[in-house]
């Protein structure tokens, strides 16, 4: 599935389904660029927040004993979000490129 939504986002970038891409505010009309420029610093720092907190010693013994579930943010090390994507998606999955 993520490669079809990837599939989708291309072609919408590339006018490919009509044209409500002409303009910034078709395209997104309810984000201005001054709050995609908030919404990003916010995003960034709550990413910083879960990996100082992933490294204390309790989170870490939490994580060790397997208490935290699938999909929790603190069971599994982040990606940094300025960190270059090197993979390809490959029959719906995506792969890591070695």
């Amino acid at each position: 599935m993520p490669c079809l939504e990837l599939e989708l986002w291309l072609d919408l970038l590339a006018g490919k389904l009509g044209s409500s891409l002409d303009s910034y505010n078709t395209a997104l009309p309810e984000f201005t660029p001054e709050r995609l420029s908030k919404l990003e610093k916010t995003i960034l720092t709550v990413i910083d927040d879960i990996e100082k907190l992933r490294r204390t010693p309790l989170v870490s013994e939490l994580r060790s004993r397997g208490k935290f579930p699938k999909g929790d943010l603190l069971r599994t090390p982040l990606i940094p979000a300025n960190a270059p994507f090197g993979g390809s998606c490959v029959s719906g999955q995506w792969q890591r490129n070695s």
